[in-house]
């Protein structure tokens, strides 16, 4: 677990995206498909509130341009939800 964690997180600090390594392990060790799902989403939502704190300790959200930007976005993002639910 350490090595695929240790690389997961140096996937994720990298590029983005250590998700797919987690998911490859996790279905590997656990059997139900419920179990994956749920430890994955836990996983990605702690991955994403630590992400988020040490932007905002950083202070990249005090660039208003940035959070305007990301206003914007947000109709494109519940559009995306939206067709990928269908």
């Amino acid at each position: 677990a350490v090595p695929m964690g240790t690389v997961g997180g140096l996937f994720g600090a990298l590029f983005g995206s250590g998700g797919f390594l987690y998911a490859l392990y996790l279905s590997a060790r656990l059997e139900a498909k419920e179990q994956v799902r749920a430890t994955q989403s836990a996983l990605i939502s702690c991955s994403t509130v630590v992400r988020l704190s040490m932007f905002l300790i950083a202070g990249v959200y005090a660039d208003s341009s940035l959070l305007l930007l990301a206003a914007c976005l947000l109709p494109v993002m519940f559009v995306g939800l939206w067709v990928g639910r269908r």
